[in-house]
């Protein structure tokens, strides 16, 4: 590890730089910060999430909240995203967008029923302002 750094911006959100050969580079795909122990297969196939199983784990949103709004008829998930929060995360929606899916399946709304959300990048956000150069020692 070379460095790590939270971002002003975001407060959610750390940046580990790690220094490595260049031949191990396209090997190195992630940091592992649990136990091996808790990435095991599980025993036995889970075939219902309950109510109070937590979806969406960035924004702490529940089972229980998605499965409502479906009941009311929400068929977007984008929708579900701005009244919970859930897929706005730091994980950009990597794990609970498959949950999301997988609870309309149980209350019976089929996948060509279903929006899936916007993407977001897969790094950090940017303003406008950094991207046109406006915050730039060029600029001054």
């Amino acid at each position: 590890v070379f460095d790590i750094h939270s971002i002003k911006t975001s407060d959610r959100t750390m940046i580990i730089q790690v220094e490595t050969d260049k031949e191990m580079a396209p090997h190195i795909a992630g940091i592992r910060i649990q136990s091996p122990r808790i990435s095991q297969p599980m025993f036995q196939y889970v075939n219902h999430v309950t109510d109070d199983t937590i979806v969406c784990r960035c924004e702490h949103v529940s089972a229980g909240e998605i499965r409502a709004l479906i009941r009311q008829g929400y068929k977007d998930i984008n929708e579900i995203k701005t009244v919970t929060r859930a897929c706005m995360g730091a994980c950009g929606a990597k794990t609970c967008a498959s949950l999301i899916r997988r609870i309309f399946r149980e209350e019976g709304i089929p996948n060509d029923k279903i929006i899936d959300p916007s993407k977001r990048p897969l790094f950090i956000e940017v303003s406008l302002g950094n991207l046109a150069g406006e915050n730039s020692e060029e600029s001054k």
